[in-house]
C-alpha cells in the first residue's frame, strides 16, 4: 500500500493557534484534521510563557491529530514578529558547462550565492522567496534551465531574524514533541491566501494588523518586492480603551466587536453601554461616542504608519492592485471605508473559507489566512520556490529526523 502524502500547518499568532492536517487524494489536497484555541503566549513575535506555549502547541496538534486519525511528525511553521527583517538579494554564476544550457546545478549555484550576504552575529537566514532569474543581464526568467547563457543572476527576497527569538519558538515546538520541515513568514502565506493574481501583477499590498504585530507584504509585477513586520496590533485599541474608558481587559475585546466602530458609521444617537462594575453588584455607563473616539485616535496611529512603511518602501506609486486588509481590527465597522480615505488608496477586506472533512464542515473568516495560505502553497507545489535551501531549516530538519530515528530505536 502506498504512503499517504500528509501534511501538518501550524499557525501560531499571537492571539491563537490553529492546526490542520491536508491529504493528498486524486491529486487535490483535502484539510482531514483542523483545531484551534485561544493563546496569548507570543507578544511581537517572541515567546513569553515557554512552558504555556509548548502545552497549546502540544493540545492543538494532538486534536487535529485524533481528528484526521494519522500520525504527524514534522510541521509548517509561520513566523511574525519585530526581530525579523527583510531585503532583496541576488547571486551570480557563470554557466560552467560546454553546451552553456543553465542547468538546475547553475540554479543551486546561483541561489546559494545570493545567501552570501552580511547578516548580524545574532541573525540567520530564515526563509528566502525566490524572485526570477536574469541570463545575461538581459533575460528575466522564472526557469531558465534549458536555455543557453554565459551569466545566471537569482533575484531573491530574504527573511533573517534574531536566532534566539526563532529557536525558543522551534523548541517549544520539539518540547511538544514535534519537528519543523518548514518555516514560512506569516504575510507570505496570508499573501498566497488572500490576493489574486491579477492584483499580484498590478501592485498589491497585504496589510495584515493582528493583536500584537502588523504584517505588510508588497508584490510587484507578481514577485514578492517588500515585506516587514511593525510592531504594535490591534492590542493597543484595546488598551487605550481600558485605560481611557476605565474597563477591564477581560471586557474589552467583546465591546470593540459589538460596539466598534471608525469613520463616518456614527449612530445618529448616543448609545449607552451598561458595563457591571468590578464588584458585580453595580453598573457603569458608557456612551458609544467615547469608545469610537478612543478607536478612531488609535486608528489613525496605525493607518499613519503603515502609510509611512509604505512610502519608505519606494513602491507606494507601483501598487495600482490596491491594498487588502486582513486580521481582526479589519473587520472593525467601517474600517475599510475609512482606510480608502485615509490612505487614498483602493482598499479591500480580505476573507477565506476552507472545508473541512470533504465539505462537512467549513472555516470562515480572515484569522485563518495563513492556515489557507499553506495548504494553497502544499497545493500548488511551491514550497521550495517560497523557502530554497534556508539552512535554518536544513539543520532543524536533521535534527528532528535524528531525534525520530533514536526515539524509534530506544
Amino acid at each position: 500500500m502506498p504512503k499517504q502524502e500528509i501534511v501538518t500547518g501550524l499557525d501560531i499568532g499571537s492571539s491563537k493557534i490553529c492546526c490542520m492536517i491536508l491529504k493528498k487524494s486524486n491529486f487535490y489536497w483535502n484539510i482531514i484534521g483542523f483545531s484551534q484555541a485561544h493563546s496569548l503566549c507570543l507578544s511581537q513575535g517572541g515567546v513569553i510563557d515557554f512552558e504555556m506555549l509548548t502545552s497549546d502547541i502540544k493540545n492543538v496538534v494532538n486534536e487535529a491529530r485524533e481528528t484526521a486519525n494519522v500520525e504527524v511528525d514534522n510541521l509548517i511553521v509561520n513566523l511574525s514578529g519585530s526581530y525579523l527583517r527583510s531585503f532583496n538579494a541576488n547571486g551570480f554564476v557563470l554557466v560552467d558547462n560546454s553546451s552553456k544550457k543553465v542547468k538546475r546545478h547553475d540554479l543551486e549555484r546561483a541561489l546559494f550565492d545570493a545567501q552570501n550576504i552580511d547578516l548580524d552575529s545574532s541573525e540567520e537566514i530564515i526563509q528566502m522567496i525566490i524572485k526570477d532569474f536574469c541570463l545575461d543581464n538581459k533575460i528575466y526568467l522564472e526557469n531558465p534551465i534549458g536555455i543557453v547563457a554565459d551569466k545566471l543572476q537569482a533575484n531573491v527576497h530574504i527573511v533573517a531574524g534574531n536566532s534566539n527569538y526563532v529557536h525558543n519558538i522551534f523548541n517549544c515546538i520539539e518540547n511538544a514533541g514535534f519537528g519543523v520541515s518548514e518555516v514560512l513568514i506569516s504575510s507570505c502565506l496570508s499573501a498566497e491566501a488572500l490576493l489574486a493574481q491579477e492584483e499580484k501583477e498590478l501592485g498589491a499590498v497585504l496589510v495584515d494588523i493582528g493583536h500584537t504585530t502588523t504584517d505588510i507584504i508588497v508584490y510587484v509585477d507578481k514577485k514578492v518586492s517588500f515585506t516587514c513586520v511593525l510592531p504594535f496590533g490591534g492590542q493597543i485599541i484595546s488598551e487605550e480603551i481600558a485605560k481611557k474608558l476605565r474597563i477591564p481587559m477581560s471586557k474589552v475585546e467583546e465591546l470593540k466587536c459589538r460596539h466598534g466602530y471608525v469613520g463616518d458609521l456614527m449612530p445618529g444617537y448616543e448609545e449607552e453601554i451598561l458595563l457591571s462594575d468590578i464588584s458585580g453588584f453595580g453598573f457603569n455607563k458608557i456612551k458609544s461616542s467615547d469608545m469610537q473616539k478612543v478607536i478612531q485616535v488609535k486608528i489613525d496611529e496605525i493607518l499613519f504608519k503603515i502609510k509611512n512603511v509604505l512610502e519608505e518602501s519606494g513602491y507606494i506609486n507601483k501598487i495600482s492592485g490596491g491594498i487588502i486588509f486582513t486580521g481582526g481590527t479589519s473587520l472593525t465597522k467601517g474600517f475599510i471605508k475609512y482606510a480608502r480615505v485615509f490612505l487614498k488608496y483602493s482598499c479591500r477586506l480580505g476573507n477565506v473559507s476552507l472545508k473541512i472533512n470533504n465539505g462537512q464542515e467549513s472555516i470562515k473568516g480572515p484569522q485563518y489566512s495563513v492556515i489557507a495560505g499553506i495548504k494553497n502553497i502544499v497545493a500548488k507545489g511551491e514550497l521550495e520556490k517560497f523557502n530554497y535551501v534556508p539552512r535554518v531549516n536544513k539543520i532543524i530538519l536533521f535534527k528532528n529526523n535524528l531525534r525520530k530515528f533514536f526515539a524509534e530505536i530506544f
